[in-house]
């Protein structure tokens, strides 16, 4: 038995930071271990939107979430592409957990997460390592650390610095520098 451990979504919020009265987008949401992480750690006074092209899986968010009574999650069945919220509810922390490896189209995606992040927001990617493991996608579909940061300047963010999420995966924070 490997001694080998996943993330956890709650821990890393919490090295992240996060205030209590923050907006946080789960981009690409899926099951939702962010969106409730980050639920929890903000409690009643904050706002998590769960977007996802899953209306399964957002249905499946909705109804742990009033059964976990998390009154501050809602979510957004959207392409990440075409994805358009409310500008009042741009995110404090964005998040893009195990994302990008799926997409094509990361540069846009990104841009995209950049658009509906505050200025001086976090964003929080997570990605499989570059590596063999015995879950997780294809090791060709994965990226470097260093293609995601290029990644990421090339949308505007600067780099803030990692975070452990286990050992399959890593974590890097950016943020989106404040405008003056």
């Amino acid at each position: 038995m490997s001694s080998r451990r996943f993330v956890s979504p709650e821990k890393t919020i919490e090295e992240v930071g996060i205030n209590k009265r923050d907006v946080v987008i789960d981009f690409g949401s899926g099951a939702g271990h962010w969106t409730f992480a980050a639920a929890k750690n903000l409690g009643p006074s904050g706002k998590v939107i769960a977007v996802d092209v899953s209306d399964e899986l957002l249905k499946r968010i909705d109804g742990i979430a009033l059964h976990r009574g998390y009154a501050n999650i809602t979510t957004k069945h959207s392409n990440l592409l075409t994805l358009n919220i409310d500008r009042e509810l741009l995110s404090d922390l964005s998040i893009l957990a195990n994302t990008l490896s799926s997409l094509r189209t990361k540069d846009i995606v990104l841009k995209k997460v950049y658009e509906f992040t505050k200025a001086g927001g976090k964003l929080l990617v997570v990605e499989w390592l570059k590596e063999e493991t015995p879950i997780g996608p294809p090791k060709e579909k994965r990226l470097t650390k260093k293609e995601l940061v290029e990644l990421t300047k090339k949308a505007g963010f600067k780099i803030l610095g990692e975070v452990d999420v286990g050992h399959y995966h890593y974590g890097i924070v950016f943020e989106k520098e404040k405008t003056v």
